[in-house]
C-alpha cells in the first residue's frame, strides 16, 4: 500500500472516529437532557402533593378550630388553603400531563387518581360548609358529634389515604428517575472529577428533599392525631399517636443525615436547615406532650389554644419552608448535573470541532448566566431581601426553577409580612396589659390608703372610748363591765396588727423597688438584737455562714428579714437552748440563702399553706401571729426575682430557703448610685 493511500486511510479512520466520538457525544448529551425532561416533572408531581397534603391536614384544623370555638377567622383560612390547594393540584396535574407527552407509563392511572381525590377534597370541603352552617346555627355540638362520625373518617380513607398512596408513588418516581439520570451520566466517559462531585451533591439533595417530606408527612399525621385526642371525650392518648410520634422521630433523624450528606457535598445551608427543623420539631414534641397533660388535667380548651397557636406556627412556618428550600435545592442540583455533562462534552468535542465549540459554548454560558442568577437570588433571600424576584422566562426546566424559586420567595415575603404583623399585635396586648396591671396597682394603693387612714381613725376613736370607759368602770367596781371593755380594746389592737400586716403585704406587692447593695446578715443580727432586749431571759444562740450581701430594695429585703428571724425566733420560744442560723450556700451554679431553726417545726404535708396570706398551721394559743408574715416574706423574694420553699417535720425545726435575681426585675426597677443615702 502507497504512502498516499495510508495517508488517506488514516485520515478516514480518524474522520470516521471523529464521527463516531461526536455522534456518541450529542446521543450522551440528548440523554441526560431527556432524563433531566423526566426528572423535573416528577419533582413538581411530589412537589404539587406535598403542598395538597400540607394544606388538606391544615383546612381539617381550621374546621375543628371552628366547631370548637367558632373562630372565624379559622374560616378565612379555611377557604385562603382552599386556594393554595387548588392550585396545588394544578401543578400535580400538569407534571402528570408533561410525564404523560414524554411516554412515562402509568400516568392515565396517575391522572384517574389525582382528578378524583381532587373530586372528593371538594365535596369534602363542601360538606364541610354545611358543617359551618350548622355552627352558625348554634348547632355546635350536634356538627361537632357528625364531624367526629363522618366527616373526618371520610377524610382519612377518601382524601388522604390516596393522597398519601400517590405520594408515595411520587418519591419512588422520583428516585428512578434520579437514578435513571445517574446511569445515562455515567455513559459520558469524560466526566471529571467535578462532575462526580455534582452527581454525589444531586443524590444528596434528592434523598434530603424525600427525607424532610417524609418528615412533614409524619408531622402532620401526628398533629392530626393530637386534634382528634384533644377534641375527644377520651382522657388517654391513642397508641396512633405514640406511633406517629416514634416514626417521627426516625424521619428526623433521617432528615439529619441527609443532611450532613448535603453538607459534605459543599452547601453550608443544609447544617442550619436540619438545626432549625430539629429545634422546631423539639419545641413541637414538647408542646405535643404540654398539651396531652393539660388534657389529662382536665383542661382541653387550653390544650386546644395551645395547638391553634404556637404548634401551627411551627408546623406550617419553620418546617414547611425549609421542604420547600430543599426542593428547590434539589432541583438545583439536577440541572447542574445536565450542565456539567454537557459543559464537559463541549470541551472534549472543542479540540476536535470549533464550530461545535461555539454552538455549545453558547448554550453553557446561558446556562451559567441563569444559575449565576439562581445563586444572586439565594443569597438575596439569604440576606433577608425577600423582595427579590428571578427575571428569568425560558421555556425549559431552568425556566421552571426560576418559577419555582419566585413562588417560594412569595411565600418567604408573606410570612414574613405575618410575622410583622403579629408582633405589632403582640406589642400593643403587651401595652393593653400594662395599662391594666398599672390600674390594678393603682387600685390597690388606693386600698392600701384606706386601710392606712379610713380604718386606723375609727380603731382610734373605740380604743380611746373604751379607755375613758374603763376609767369609770374602775371608780365604779364594776369588774364585769371591765372585762367587756378589755376585750373590746383587745379585739381592737388585733384589728389594727392585722391592717399593719396587710399594709405590709400590700408594701411588698407594688412598691417599686429600688436596688442597691444590701447585708442581709447585718439586718438579722439587729433583729436578734431587738428580739433579746424583749426577751432577755431567752436563750438563743444565732449564728451567720456564708455572704449575705446581696443586690436588692434594702426596705423590702429588711422586711423579709425581720419577718424571716422573728418566725424562727417565735417558734423556738418553747427550746430551752434555741438555735437560729442565718447563711449562704452555693447549688448547682445558683446562690441559694436559708434561715434555720430548732424549734416546732410543721407537717411537710400543709408547706403549701406556709405563704398563703391568713393561713396558719398552729393556733393562736400555741403561737402568736396573724399569718401574714411568710406571705409577705414570699412576694418580696418573688418581686427580686427568686423563690422560696421549706422544709421541715413537727417537733423537729424547720428550715426556709430562697434565691434571688434568677429571672429578670421588672422594668420599672430603680438603681441607686453608689454612695448614695
Amino acid at each position: 500500500m502507497t504512502i498516499k493511500r495510508k495517508i488517506q486511510a488514516l485520515i478516514f479512520l480518524i474522520a470516521l472516529l471523529v464521527t463516531l466520538f461526536v455522534g456518541y457525544l450529542f446521543h450522551s448529551s440528548s440523554q441526560v437532557h431527556a432524563r433531566v425532561s423526566h426528572l423535573v416533572p416528577a419533582v413538581e408531581y411530589l412537589r404539587g402533593i406535598a403542598i395538597a397534603r400540607a394544606g388538606m391536614i391544615q383546612q381539617m384544623k381550621e374546621v375543628v378550630d371552628y366547631l370548637s370555638i367558632a373562630d372565624p377567622l379559622a374560616r378565612e383560612e379555611f377557604h385562603r388553603e382552599d386556594k393554595v390547594i387548588g392550585g396545588a393540584f394544578n401543578v400535580w396535574l400538569d407534571a402528570i400531563k408533561r410525564q404523560k407527552a414524554l411516554g412515562v407509563s402509568g400516568e392515565d392511572d396517575d391522572l384517574e387518581l389525582a382528578l378524583e381525590v381532587r373530586e372528593r377534597h371538594e365535596s369534602w370541603v363542601r360538606t364541610a360548609e354545611w358543617f359551618f352552617e350548622l355552627q352558625d346555627a348554634g348547632r355546635g355540638v350536634e356538627a361537632m358529634a357528625l364531624f367526629r362520625d363522618r366527616l373526618e373518617p371520610y377524610f382519612d380513607r377518601e382524601v388522604l389515604l390516596p393522597l398519601d398512596k400517590a405520594l408515595s408513588d411520587g418519591s419512588e418516581e422520583v428516585h428512578v428517575a434520579f437514578h435513571e439520570l445517574l446511569i445515562t451520566v455515567g455513559w459520558i466517559p469524560w466526566m471529571s472529577g467535578e462532575g462526580r462531585r455534582n452527581i454525589e451533591r444531586g443524590e444528596a439533595a434528592l434523598d434530603g428533599f424525600l427525607a424532610a417530606n417524609r418528615l412533614l408527612a409524619d408531622v402532620t399525621a401526628q398533629f392530626k392525631e393530637l386534634m382528634k385526642y384533644l377534641l375527644d371525650q377520651r382522657q388517654e392518648v391513642g397508641n396512633d399517636f405514640s406511633r406517629l410520634g416514634w416514626e417521627a422521630g426516625h424521619a428526623l433523624e433521617d432528615f439529619q443525615h441527609q443532611m450532613q450528606r448535603k453538607a459534605q457535598n459543599g452547601d453550608p445551608s443544609a447544617l442550619k436547615d436540619s438545626e432549625a427543623v430539629t429545634r422546631s420539631f423539639q419545641e413541637l414534641a414538647g408542646l405535643m406532650q404540654k398539651a396531652v397533660e393539660l388534657k389529662k388535667s382536665g383542661r382541653g380548651q387550653e390544650a386546644v389554644a395551645l395547638a391553634n397557636t404556637r404548634m401551627e406556627g411551627i408546623l406550617y412556618k419553620n418546617l414547611v419552608p425549609i421542604i420547600s428550600r430543599s426542593l428547590d435545592a434539589g432541583s438545583s442540583q439536577m440541572l447542574n448535573l445536565a450542565a456539567a455533562a454537557r459543559w464537559q462534552g463541549v470541551l472534549a468535542v472543542s479540540i476536535i470541532l470549533v464550530v461545535a465549540v461555539s454552538l455549545i459554548l453558547g448554550t453553557s454560558r446561558s446556562i451559567m448566566r441563569v444559575l449565576d442568577s439562581l445563586t444572586a437570588g439565594t443569597v438575596a433571600i439569604a440576606e433577608g431581601k425577600l423582595s427579590h424576584r428571578l427575571d428569568i422566562r425560558r421555556p425549559d426546566e431552568l425556566g421552571t426553577l426560576a418559577a419555582s424559586f419566585n413562588s417560594m420567595a412569595e411565600r418567604l415575603e408573606k410570612s414574613h409580612e405575618d410575622l410583622d404583623a403579629f408582633a405589632r399585635l403582640l406589642e400593643q396586648r403587651v401595652r393593653e396589659r400594662t395599662a391594666q396591671f398599672e390600674a390594678a396597682n393603682d387600685d390597690l394603693k388606693q386600698f392600701s390608703s384606706a386601710l392606712s387612714h379610713d380604718l386606723r381613725t375609727p380603731l382610734s376613736c373605740i380604743s380611746g372610748y373604751v379607755q375613758l370607759a374603763l376609767a369609770e368602770c374602775e371608780e365604779k367596781g364594776d369588774a364585769s363591765l371591765s372585762e367587756l371593755l378589755v376585750s373590746v380594746n383587745e379585739a381592737a389592737v388585733r384589728m389594727n396588727a392585722l391592717i399593719d400586716a396587710q399594709l405590709a403585704l400590700a408594701r411588698a406587692t407594688c412598691q417599686q423597688l429600688t436596688m442597691e447593695q444590701v447585708d442581709m446578715g447585718a439586718i438579722a443580727s439587729s433583729v436578734i438584737g431587738d428580739l433579746l432586749r424583749v426577751e432577755p431571759q431567752r436563750r438563743v444562740a444565732f449564728a451567720r455562714t456564708g455572704d449575705l450581701l446581696v443586690n436588692g430594695d434594702a426596705e423590702l429585703l429588711g422586711l423579709a428579714v425581720e419577718n424571716l428571724v422573728s418566725n424562727a425566733w417565735k417558734y423556738t420560744s418553747q427550746r430551752e437552748e434555741a438555735s437560729i442560723e442565718f447563711g449562704s450556700r452555693d447549688e448547682g451554679g445558683r446562690r441559694v440563702y436559708f434561715i434555720r431553726d430548732n424549734g416546732a417545726g410543721f407537717d411537710a404535708e400543709e408547706t403549701k399553706k406556709l405563704f398563703r396570706p391568713f393561713s396558719r398551721l398552729h393556733t393562736p394559743d400555741e403561737f402568736p401571729g396573724n399569718g401574714v408574715g411568710l406571705a409577705t416574706v414570699a412576694r418580696v423574694i418573688r418581686r427580686h426575682g427568686g423563690r422560696i420553699w421549706a422544709e421541715g417535720a413537727v417537733d423537729e425545726g424547720a428550715t426556709f430557703f430562697f434565691t434571688l435575681n434568677e429571672t429578670p426585675l421588672p422594668s420599672g426597677t430603680l438603681l441607686r448610685p453608689e454612695g448614695s443615702a
